[in-house]
């Protein structure tokens, strides 16, 4: 990844300013199926939560928003005071809510398609990254996928313990945050209440007094957000780093950690519905041809039938064997041939040079492959 992102865009009650040497971290959200303009995605807005909101305020620290990211300063008059809080508190962190501004986004993503932002919600850290600077990929692996997903709670956590013990929720650092006495068979709640948004561990002691799972991220019910991005400011103690992933503070100035969420396109089972319109009929020879790189990449299988459609028409589907990415300007390439004979009688030939590629949404589970989905497409002829 190259340069941070170009275009800063003022929000309102939100000081933009500062300058690259007092920048602690810049964050850039790219995604691959923005293939026509290098992976620029504006999809996403960051919103600071409440609690990071009143850490950067108690120390003077200034956010610059961008489209596509953002980027947290320092003045080189507050650093005194952030090397303060960061001695008081080994954890201290700035937390970011991701804002989804596409409602197609999850769909044409590489995520599960059931990812839902009441039920779900994406999860990641500088803890936790890959890649050799000068910019590190946020997530378990080099892009987003369902790894980075956790399933999202409110304030109380509701349980039935299977058996007497303690249940606790630990943060990211794994220290005890709250816990809570159960006993077997009697409902429990462990609340929330009160800790900062972001990731918890749910542990018990005994191990079986909690079969829930072992982590959860703690939303806000408002604004809806399908993900939180939590920043340390320092590493812990006794965290291998990854380059970069943390701001270098010297009495010279600040190296940014210089960060990324990268996300991938879901691949699709592109189905081509040809339709003869007008009570027409399609020839026995009706055929597709092409690959998913253009005339370089290798050829796409596809199965052929005839279906009757809701309305009464008859299709002949076309069902591609192999997953295609989406992309906003599609790489793959089919032509379609046969020809089309009128309810006169009347033969006509068919000949697209290019079929429309499969579109962003709607897309829907494919029943065989969890992480892609099917994407219709309808062509009438």
């Amino acid at each position: 990844m190259n340069p941070p992102p170009a275009q800063a865009q003022a929000a309102p009650g939100r000081v933009i300013g500062g300058d690259g040497r007092n920048a602690l971290f810049r964050l850039q959200i790219c995604h691959d199926f923005y293939n026509s303009n290098g992976g620029r995605c504006t999809d996403i807005g960051l919103e600071p939560t409440p609690d990071c909101a009143a850490l950067m305020q108690s120390i003077g620290l200034l956010l610059q928003r961008f489209d596509d990211g953002l980027a947290v300063h320092v003045p080189e008059d507050r650093r005194a005071a952030l090397a303060a809080v960061m001695a008081a508190d080994p954890g201290a962190r700035l937390d970011f809510l991701m804002i989804c501004r596409n409602p197609d986004f999850i769909g044409f993503t590489a995520l599960p398609i059931n990812t839902c932002p009441t039920t779900h919600a994406i999860h990641c850290s500088n803890l936790q990254g890959s890649g050799d600077g000068p910019w590190l990929a946020l997530g378990a692996g080099t892009t987003i996928s369902g790894r980075d997903v956790l399933p999202a709670s409110g304030p109380t956590l509701r349980m039935t313990a299977p058996m007497a013990g303690t249940v606790t929720a630990r943060d990211q650092l794994g220290r005890p945050v709250t816990s809570i006495n159960v006993k077997a068979g009697e409902m429990a709640t462990l609340s929330l209440s009160g800790l900062a948004y972001g990731r918890y561990a749910i542990t018990a002691e005994p191990p079986g007094a909690w079969t829930g799972p072992p982590a959860i991220a703690y939303m806000p019910a408002s604004p809806l957000a399908i993900g939180l991005v939590e920043l340390l400011l320092a590493p812990p103690a006794g965290h291998a780093a990854g380059a970069g992933a943390f701001p270098a503070i010297s009495p010279s100035g600040v190296t940014p950690a210089c960060l990324t969420l990268a996300f991938t396109s879901r691949t699709t089972y592109w189905n081509y519905y040809i339709v003869a319109g007008q009570g027409g009929t399609l020839s026995d020879d009706l055929a597709i041809a092409g690959a998913n790189d253009g005339a370089a990449g290798p050829p796409v299988r596809f199965t052929k039938e005839q279906q009757r459609l809701p309305n009464g028409d008859v299709a002949i589907v076309f069902a591609a064997q192999d997953a295609l990415p989406l992309q906003q300007a599609a790489n793959a390439r089919f032509s379609l041939a046969g020809r089309r004979s009128s309810p006169g009688g009347k033969e006509n030939r068919v000949a697209i040079s290019r079929l429309p590629a499969a579109p962003k949404a709607p897309v829907w589970p494919a029943a065989d492959n969890a992480s892609a989905g099917v994407s219709e497409i309808f062509v009438y002829v």
